[in-house]
């Protein structure tokens, strides 16, 4: 009588820890518009598919795409994640540390940082779920003792003159003989193997959980010696982008300022670059020329209103701009730079406004004849927002107008 409300409750029971072993594994795939709003250091996982792979000096830079935005995931040199299978248009899930970039490329950008193997995985290699078995039916018990009671008529004789009738024999019925008629059909798992897969089920969330317990504490034990491992190897990759640029810079200014009679420079550093930058932009009488190699929507839209008022002062402009590396496909921040170009040529086309796509990679500020900023700040891509998660940046400020006029023929006479 006990029976269905008992394998009732072993019904719910699997239900439930099924349910545990699911809520223990599948990992939360954050939206990659979400990012930002992750605060940093956060370990997330991503989904979605390589836009475009960018390489350099070992390491390779990512852009993952999903239905809400794109984001830069970084791959160092110094991992053990494999990179040979890491191509356009493949399907990956990224689990990683959200942290800000600090490359010339993409500084003050969001990125997810991999850290091990097996933090990125490929969806279309888990196989799909395989159809439960249909039950076999099994064909009804037969034995000539379980048919049901039937009376046996014997044979006739029929030579003699009257034929004599035997009386009839009855068999004994299966209940007679201790027999017992088939019940309806057993179920297909019987009572004690249900048992044992609950209870296997529960132990492989338990097992895994109290796995996840440890690991944790483990990563808190050695998070200190991984953190530092982790910061030095980030600064030898950024100290090595930025290692020719710094080279060229010195290069630059050392070949164009005279060596006597010169106005000594000044060495400007992160806010108070872009505060003389935006005073030469407000102070300027007869000539603006900017150099940068990207256009950022949300930067220029901060320019428009003193730029176009220079504009309408009277005041000449031309912008050199564009980055193009060698051998690689034009990315996302390239195309949006060219975007927000065409946008500024339509909208100031009555003025003296002029454009010219380089390429560049130099950065450099004339207001005037008055002075002449030239150094690592990208004045038309970067915010100057500065705090602990932002490199910092360094200009000279030159006041010889030989240097002015040398600099301003050789770039920006179009």
């Amino acid at each position: 009588m006990n029976g269905p409300k008992t394998i009732s409750v072993y019904r719910v029971l699997t239900i439930w820890a099924i349910s545990l072993s699911v809520m223990i594994g599948a990992p939360h795939v954050t939206k990659i518009k979400e990012i930002p709003n992750q605060p940093l250091k956060k370990y997330v996982t991503v989904a979605g598919m390589i836009k475009e792979r960018k390489g350099g000096k070992g390491h390779v830079f990512l852009t993952l795409a999903d239905d809400t935005g794109t984001v830069t995931i970084p791959i160092f040199k110094n991992t053990s994640i494999s990179k040979e299978r890491l191509q356009e248009g493949t399907s990956i899930m990224v689990h990683g540390k959200v942290d800000l970039d600090r490359g010339a490329l993409h500084r003050g950008e969001f990125e997810v940082i991999p850290e091990y193997d097996g933090d990125i995985t490929y969806p279309s290699e888990v196989s799909p779920p395989r159809p439960n078995p249909q039950p076999v039916q099994r064909s009804p018990l037969e034995h000539p003792l379980l048919q049901p009671k039937r009376t046996v008529m014997p044979e006739v004789e029929t030579t003699g003159p009257t034929p004599q009738v035997e009386p009839p024999v009855h068999l004994p019925s299966p209940e007679t003989l201790g027999v017992k008629t088939p019940g309806p059909e057993p179920s297909s798992v019987s009572r004690p193997i249900l048992i044992v897969l609950i209870v296997l089920v529960v132990l492989v969330g338990l097992i895994g959980l109290v796995a996840i317990v440890k690991l944790k504490g483990f990563e808190k034990r050695l998070g200190k010696t991984e953190f530092e491992a982790r910061v030095r190897a980030e600064t030898q990759h950024q100290v090595g982008l930025l290692a020719d640029e710094n080279d060229l810079l010195i290069k630059r200014v050392m070949a164009l300022i005279p060596q006597e009679g010169s106005q000594p420079p000044e060495f400007l550093r992160d806010a108070t670059i872009r505060s003389q930058f935006l005073d030469g932009i407000k102070n300027a009488k007869t000539r603006i020329d900017i150099e940068s190699p990207w256009i950022t929507s949300w930067v220029i839209q901060q320019l428009l209103s003193p730029l176009e008022a220079a504009l309408k002062h009277g005041v000449r402009i031309r912008i050199v701009y564009g980055f193009k590396m060698p051998g690689a496909a034009i990315g996302p921040k390239e195309v949006d730079t060219e975007k927000q170009a065409a946008k500024l040529r339509e909208q100031w086309k009555g003025y003296d406004f002029k454009m010219r796509f380089g390429p560049t990679h130099g950065k450099a500020f004339i207001c005037d004849e008055k002075f002449l900023l030239l150094g690592s700040y990208n004045f038309l891509s970067f915010a100057g927002i500065f705090n602990v998660n932002t490199n910092s940046e360094i200009v000279t400020k030159i006041r010889d107008k030989k240097v002015i006029q040398e600099l301003r023929t050789q770039t920006f006479d179009f």
